[in-house]
């Protein structure tokens, strides 16, 4: 007897049971990364609560982007890296400045990586946009991820007016983002850029685990 799945494939009733398993598992600590993820926001000075509900907002959908992943990749272990990018950024439909996505075609995420590094791209995305372009001077987001020779490297970049003359406002979600790349086993930073403009980076050892 065999169980039939949502990617077309057959399955045992063991296999099945399995995968719910572990379907419910990475539910359970999605949720709590999230919950985790409020607390900690909910203690940046004069967020209002409009902001706070977009802010979880943002955040939901970067989860909500790791599940339609791996379900496109008709498993529970790895998606490919480049289409849960494009994902993410896709959800800022009107955003006054270019979004650029460099990242290779072959590269893979385990699933205990996908909603950390989308919830990463999502607030240093959002934050560039907000503060790096005042009086909307021309300018971009770029958003890097690739393999380096310390693991997995994460970059977010602009080319607007630095940390210098905003930086409470640019860095009030740098606290977030450095739990994050810690859930990640991972160090991250926020510099100015020496030819102008501000980066957010992240490196994480690679992962072949599918745990959160």
């Amino acid at each position: 007897m065999t169980a039939e799945m949502a990617d077309g494939s057959d399955r045992s009733p063991q296999d099945t049971a399995a995968l719910i398993q572990e379907m419910d598992h990475r539910i359970k600590n999605h949720l709590q990364l999230l919950a985790s993820y409020a607390r900690l926001a909910s203690q940046r000075r004069g967020l209002t609560a409009c902001e706070l509900a977009a802010d979880l907002a943002d955040k939901l959908s970067a989860i909500a982007g790791a599940h339609d992943a791996l379900h496109r990749s008709a498993g529970l272990r790895a998606a490919p890296a480049l289409p849960f990018l494009s994902t993410l950024i896709a959800a800022f439909p009107q955003a006054p400045h270019p979004i650029l996505v460099t990242c290779d075609a072959e590269l893979m995420l385990p699933a205990g990586e996908l909603a950390p590094i989308g919830m990463i791209v999502t607030e240093a995305v959002a934050n560039a946009l907000k503060h790096a372009f005042p009086g909307n001077m021309p300018g971009c987001v770029r958003v890097s991820l690739v393999e380096s020779p310390e693991g997995l490297q994460l970059t977010v970049q602009d080319n607007g007016v630095g940390l210098a003359e905003l930086e409470d406002a640019r860095i009030s979600g740098q606290r977030l983002i450095e739990a994050l790349g810690r859930r990640l086993g991972g160090r991250s930073w926020t510099r100015n850029l020496p030819e102008g403009g501000a980066e957010v980076g992240l490196i994480c050892p690679r992962r072949t685990d599918s745990q959160p």
